[in-house]
């Protein structure tokens, strides 16, 4: 019955903070877009786990982790539903090649940055997922910034493509951590590789088959939500990871053709707010600000900030688009966002002990304070201020 309460008051305080519009409208726009960006629901968590409110007891937010999964799957669904392929064939090469570059590029330089200066050993797992993470954009800002500055159209265009495809790379690399490194250090298994595509192609068949013929809106969303249960169960009972495996079903559901998939993307994203705001909230709850690594936070932080800096600059120049950039125009990818954390609390939710957590206090301040600067970077790397 406490469960149930909590998650009432949950979607009570998200829907209510989700409507002050014009609050937010008041405030300074770093600040305006953190709370666009949801991370208020972050420290809402937070709130919650903290007397006399104590909400979210660690017993209570151990026994929501299903919802959690649930969250972490349909971050992931969102994510593959991306890849259609009639959309992404129509992105020029340039694209494509930067994309990758400047994300390998801030990896790599996040990985070196972290080995070199951290004052204590992470452990070699949490420094190359903190590494894969930094690699990671977010197209929110960009998004959020349209109505109040004027950028160049083409360089627009470029920084949406690369934020909103440029986690794949950060991705990957979770994979190679989970199921290619030693089994004794993380806790996936190399066989647990060959579940993702088993289990993803059974999916894709069993959902293609409910929504092969159309159905209203109302009834496609269900669905949705009971796949993704479904789905993100599956994943935890065989030691899988469930933001990976609805990454697959995805990208498999978008790309069979059907009327209803080419729907699917757009009802989803009308409705996703809730179930958002539910993970963002529990997420919160786990973080512990007061035990944060700080040296480890700043170390991360700038390293992300010169990985895209200089990513980006490289990239420009191995793959030149067919118009001009800023020589900082990679500043305009550094605001992170909601993958970030997904992947932060996945490998939580299997390393439950210092190394899980030592990640997710890193994570989540550094999504929070990427978005507080982002706009301003944003503007430096791509374009003036307009009046609003």
């Amino acid at each position: 019955m406490q469960i149930i309460l909590v998650l009432i008051l949950i979607l009570i305080l998200g829907y209510a903070g989700a409507h002050l519009h014009f609050y937010k409208s008041k405030l300074p726009l770093g600040t305006s877009y953190i709370l666009f960006a949801g991370s208020e629901y972050l420290l809402l968590g937070l709130i919650l786990t903290i007397p006399p409110l104590a909400a979210l007891t660690p017993n209570v937010t151990e026994r929501l982790f299903p919802v959690l999964n649930m969250g972490l799957g349909w971050i992931g669904l969102m994510f593959g539903l991306q890849f259609e392929w009639g959309r992404l064939r129509r992105i020029p090469l340039s694209f494509m090649g930067i994309t990758l570059v400047q994300a390998l590029i801030t990896l790599l330089i996040a990985w070196a940055g972290l080995k070199l200066f951290s004052p204590t050993e992470p452990g070699s797992a949490p420094l190359w997922l903190l590494a894969a993470v930094a690699s990671l954009s977010a197209p929110t800002c960009l998004a959020y910034l349209r109505s109040y500055h004027k950028f160049p159209l083409s360089a627009q265009h470029l920084v949406n493509y690369i934020s909103s495809l440029d986690s794949i790379v950060g991705i990957l690399f979770f994979i190679l951590l989970t199921c290619v490194w030693p089994a004794n250090e993380l806790y996936c298994s190399r066989i647990n590789l060959l579940y993702y595509p088993i289990f993803a192609g059974i999916l894709i068949f069993i959902f293609h088959f409910l929504i092969r013929f159309r159905i209203g809106a109302a009834e496609l969303l269900i669905l949705t939500v009971g796949m993704v249960l479904f789905s993100s169960g599956i994943a935890r009972s065989y030691g899988i990871s469930p933001l990976l495996l609805n990454i697959l079903l995805g990208i498999g559901i978008i790309n069979l053709p059907s009327t209803n998939h080419r729907e699917l993307a757009g009802i989803l994203h009308g409705q996703e707010k809730p179930i958002y705001i539910i993970f963002l909230v529990l997420a919160g709850a786990n973080w512990h600000p007061l035990a944060t690594n700080f040296p480890i936070l700043l170390i991360y932080l700038a390293a992300h900030l010169a990985g895209k800096l200089l990513g980006g600059s490289l990239a420009g120049k191995i793959f030149p688009p067919h118009f001009s950039l800023k020589q900082n125009w990679g500043l305009a990818l550094s605001p992170q966002g909601g993958m970030g954390i997904a992947l932060a609390v996945d490998y939580l939710q299997y390393r439950p002990g210092g190394a899980g957590f030592l990640v997710l206090n890193i994570i989540i301040p550094a999504t929070i304070i990427s978005q507080l600067f982002g706009p301003f970077l944003i503007i430096q790397g791509l374009g003036k201020r307009i009046d609003r």
